[in-house]
Parts: structure tokens; C-alpha cells; sequence
């Protein structure tokens, strides 16, 4: 039998949660559609919840491996994969019945090589949707310039479809955060058209301990070298995408500089924090240029260029430094 769909599930350590995330896939519309639910070195009950779930239905498959990490664990599920299209959820949420049967529709419909659908991000006291626009079918230029504003679709993975051939080209690069990011702009870069309609069919929850959330809490520097890398691609690939690029770059590494400003141990990150300094010195005379980047965010910026240590300054006598939400 063809598969239309392969949807890779990571796995590791979820035993409270992976039963709604497997009862929300089992209700899923879209026919010749595969599961693979890559169990990667779970030391609870995971690893049965999953062989359940492939007992019971036979849209489901698991493999267990060694603990390698999440982007360890996609690369397994894409190597695995018979289907045409490839999408990816985690663990720890759901998804709505119709939300593969719409993405592989949209790419069917549209000619497109990728697609993307919005969410809903549920927080313990609000529920917020990233959705609301109508179908979009963008070049592969426009794509990586709205996945940049955050307008039509982020960088996250999970709200997406991929023809399977992208794939050959661009997997996961493990041992680092923020591998979405990391992922979506090559993955974009070998698309002709992308498509995208602001309904929102993944629901995303935020947790502590949350697969998204740990990633946003850790103060790793290694996060900057991943936009640093987006921001060289782009301006080598997308000249007209830079200054959009470096206001990505300044987020990031200004988030980064506050979270760890307030850390409890900010004296014992200054190596990291000069690190995060010279990738935001090198950005610096396009990011000033950007009429968009606020006030604030210049005049930290500005201070990181004279001396880390006068950024480090303001930066734990300020409230604020985002110039836009990461996640």
C-alpha cells in the first residue's frame, strides 16, 4: 500500500502524556497514513504505551534505539519513513483529526513541496492561536521572508509537511537546541512553493518540562551559533532578507544575554556572555540600521559593542529586551 503520510513521534520519558498524543493520531482522517514512534532510550513505560499502540493499529510502528536526542530521533523516523510526505509531532501534545488530511491536501492542491497550518498554544490559564489568516501559496523567497516575520509560519516543525525529497538533502543536526530553527531554513531553501492557511490544528501545550519549554529555559550559547548560521545563509542566499535576518540574531542573543544576566550564576557565565557578545558585534551595523528594532534593544546593542560587561550592566537593571517572542 502507498503511504501518503509519514508522521515521526520522538519518544522519551512521556509515559503521563504519550497516550493523548497516540489517541489524537489514531483519530486522524487522511487515508495510507503511517505513524513511527521512535522510542529513544525511555527508562519509564513509554516504550509499552508505544507497542500498545502499533498492537492495536497497525498505522503505527516503533522503534527503539539509544538515547540520541530529539534530532537523533527525527533523523531515525525520516530514515524509516515510506511515506511521500513527512510531518513531525511531539510527544507531549495533539493534534486535531483533520490536520494531515489539510497539510497533505494543501501540497496536493497547491503543487507545493511544503505546507504549514497554525496552532494552538495552551497555557495553564490561556489558550492562544497563531492562526487566522486565509491560504497563502508563497515562492520559496517569500516563504523564508514570512517565516522570518512570523506571520504566516515560524520555524517550528510540527505545524508543517515535507515532501519526502527535501529530506534527501536536509535532516536534523543533533546535539544542539533550537533544531528547529536550525532545520526549517534549509529545509525551505529546497522548496519551489510553500503553502500556508492560518487554521489552527496542532495544539501545543505549555509545560514545565515541556519538550519546546526545556529548550527555551536553557542558557546555552550554542543557540546564537544556530541563528549565526541562519543570518550567513541568508545574506549569502537572500541578500534582501539580512536586515530581517539580524533582527532575528539581536532576539535571540539579547534574550539569551538577559536570561542569563539574572541567573543565579551570571558570574560564572562571562566566557558564554562574551561569546554571545562578538556574535552580536558582528551583526551590529545592520542590525542599528533596522528601523524596526526598537530603542532599547539598539542601545544594548550598542553597549555590547563598546564592552560586554557595560550590556551585562543594563541588562540587569531592565526589564524587557525582546524585540519579538522566540517561541
Amino acid at each position: 500500500m502507498e503511504i501518503n503520510v509519514s508522521v515521526v513521534v520522538p519518544v522519551y520519558n512521556m509515559e503521563r502524556l504519550l497516550g493523548d498524543c497516540i489517541a489524537s493520531l489514531k483519530k486522524q482522517t487522511l487515508p495510507q497514513i503511517e505513524f513511527i514512534l521512535v522510542n529513544d532510550g525511555s527508562s519509564d513505560h513509554s516504550a509499552a504505551i508505544c507497542e500498545a499502540a502499533a498492537a492495536e493499529d497497525s498505522r503505527f510502528r516503533v522503534i527503539h534505539q539509544q538515547n540520541k536526542g530529539l534530532s537523533g530521533a527525527r533523523n531515525t523516523g525520516i530514515r524509516a519513513a515510506a511515506g511521500t510526505y513527512i510531518g513531525f509531532v511531539d510527544s507531549d501534545d495533539t493534534v486535531d483529526p483533520q490536520m494531515y488530511d489539510v497539510l497533505y491536501s494543501l501540497c496536493k492542491d497547491t503543487g507545493s513541496e511544503a505546507a504549514s497550518v497554525a496552532s494552538l498554544i495552551h497555557y495553564p490559564d490561556k489558550t492562544v492561536s497563531t492562526g487566522g489568516r486565509g491560504l497563502h501559496v508563497h515562492t520559496r523567497e517569500e516563504a523564508m521572508r514570512v517565516m522570518l516575520e512570523g506571520t504566516h509560519f515560524d520555524e517550528v516543525v510540527w505545524t508543517k509537511l515535507f515532501h519526502r525529497d527535501i529530506l534527501e538533502h536536509v535532516q536534523f543536526t543533533e546535539g544542539i537546541i533550537y533544531e528547529d530553527t536550525d532545520f526549517t531554513y534549509r529545509a525551505l531553501h529546497e522548496t519551489e512553493h510553500v503553502a500556508s492557511l492560518g487554521l489552527p490544528l496542532y495544539h501545543y501545550y505549555k509545560r514545565d518540562g515541556s519538550i519546546m519549554s526545556a529548550a527555551a529555559a536553557d542558557l546555552r550559547d550554542d543557540a546564537v551559533e544556530v541563528y549565526a548560521g541562519m543570518y550567513t545563509f541568508l545574506a549569502e542566499n537572500y541578500p534582501e532578507l539580512t536586515t530581517l535576518a539580524s533582527r532575528k540574531m539581536a532576539d535571540v542573543c539579547l534574550s539569551l544575554l538577559a536570561g542569563m544576566a539574572a541567573a543565579p550564576d551570571h558570574a560564572d557565565r562571562r566566557q558564554q556572555m562574551r561569546r554571545i557578545a562578538r556574535r552580536m558585534n558582528s551583526i551590529y551595523g545592520e542590525a542599528v540600521k533596522d528601523e524596526a528594532l526598537p530603542r532599547k534593544a539598539k542601545v544594548l546593542l550598542t553597549a555590547s559593542k563598546l564592552h560586554p560587561v557595560l550590556c551585562t550592566y543594563l541588562l540587569q537593571r531592565t526589564k524587557s529586551v525582546k524585540t519579538r517572542p522566540v517561541f
